[in-house]
């Protein structure tokens, strides 16, 4: 199963991810470097993930 990320307006990406297998009970995703740098990520950055329904992840960052 993968999860594709869409385009909120004044979003300048939309990528096709897929889930990945980190451990024997976790899934996670990794971003690309074009996420990445479209966003200025830093490491050690927060992000808050929420899941409103079934079909939607939303990603904000964290507002110091």
């Amino acid at each position: 199963m993968g999860v594709v990320l869409v385009v909120v307006q004044n979003s300048p990406l939309t990528i096709k991810h897929t889930v990945v297998k980190v451990s024997k009970d976790r899934l996670g995703m990794y971003f690309n470097a074009n996420i990445i740098r479209s966003l200025g990520l830093k490491k050690g950055e927060e992000l808050f993930i929420s899941v409103p329904d079934k079909d939607t992840i939303i990603i904000k960052r964290s507002q110091k």
